[in-house]
C-alpha cells in the first residue's frame, strides 16, 4: 500500500478525521483507483484504533470512494463503463436543476465562486494535469450544488460527489477532445448563466449531455433501451 503520512489526528472527531486524510490522499492522487487500503495500516500511520478506520471504509464506500473487498480490507474505486455511464446520467438532472435555481437568483458570491472554480480548472488544463482538472470540476460543481439553495439536492450532491470526482478525472478525456475543452464547457455554463436565457442555457446543457451520454453507452456497450 502507497503511504499518504498523514497528519496525527488531534481534536477532531477520529471518524471524520481519518475520512477526511483518506479523502485528501485521493484527491492529492497520492492513492490512486485501484490502489489497496490497509485498515491496520491506516491506523498506525494515523495514530488511531482499527475501529474508527473501519467506520470512515464504511462511510468511503457509501460514497463510491472505496470498494470493500471480504477479507481484504479495501481499495479506491475504480469506474467501469457502465459505473461512468450510471453516475453521469444522474448528474446531468441535479446539475440542471441546481442550475435552473441558481439561474432564479444568481448571487455575486454564487459569480465569483464558480469563476476562481473554472480559473483553477483552467489553470490545471495548461499544464496537462487532469487530476487537477477533476478537483477543480469538483470544486465548481460544490459551489454550484451550495448556491442553488436546495438541501435535499445539496444531500443529492454529498452523496455523489466523489463519484463525480472519479468520473471526470478517469473519464473525461474519454468524452471530451482536450482538458482545455472541459473547460470551454465550464466556462460556456457560466457564461450562459449570467447572460443567457434559462431555454438556452438548458439547450446547451441537453446538447452537450446528449452527445457524453451516447459515448458512454457506447464505451459501456448498453443501448438506451437496455438502460430505461
Amino acid at each position: 500500500m502507497k503511504s499518504f503520512a498523514p497528519q496525527k489526528l488531534s481534536r477532531r472527531s477520529l471518524v471524520d478525521g481519518v475520512r477526511d486524510s483518506l479523502i485528501d490522499a485521493i484527491l492529492a492522487g497520492t492513492l490512486t483507483p485501484g490502489d489497496r487500503v490497509v485498515e491496520a495500516n491506516v491506523a498506525r500511520d494515523l495514530g488511531v484504533s482499527r475501529g474508527p478506520v473501519r467506520e470512515a471504509f464504511r462511510q468511503l464506500a457509501e460514497q463510491g470512494l472505496l470498494v470493500l473487498v471480504p477479507h481484504r480490507g479495501a481499495a479506491v474505486a475504480t469506474l467501469t463503463e457502465r459505473d461512468a455511464y450510471e453516475i453521469y446520467s444522474l448528474l446531468v438532472f441535479t446539475e440542471r436543476l441546481a442550475l435552473r435555481f441558481i439561474k432564479r437568483r444568481l448571487s455575486a458570491a454564487a459569480r465569483v465562486r464558480l469563476r476562481m472554480a473554472l480559473d483553477a480548472m483552467q489553470a490545471g488544463a495548461a499544464r496537462g494535469d487532469a487530476l487537477a482538472v477533476a478537483r477543480a470540476d469538483l470544486e465548481f460543481n460544490d459551489a454550484l450544488y451550495e448556491c442553488a439553495g436546495h438541501r435535499r439536492l445539496q444531500q443529492l450532491w454529498a452523496g455523489l460527489k466523489y463519484q463525480s470526482f472519479l468520473l471526470v478525472w478517469g473519464y473525461a478525456s474519454r468524452t471530451y477532445p482536450s482538458l482545455t475543452a472541459i473547460v470551454e464547457h465550464h466556462a460556456r455554463i457560466v457564461t450562459l448563466l449570467e447572460r443567457a436565457r434559462w431555454d438556452e442555457l438548458l439547450a446547451y446543457l441537453e446538447q452537450n449531455g446528449d452527445r457524453v451520454e451516447l459515448q458512454l453507452l457506447d464505451y459501456s456497450n448498453l443501448t438506451a433501451e437496455s438502460t430505461s
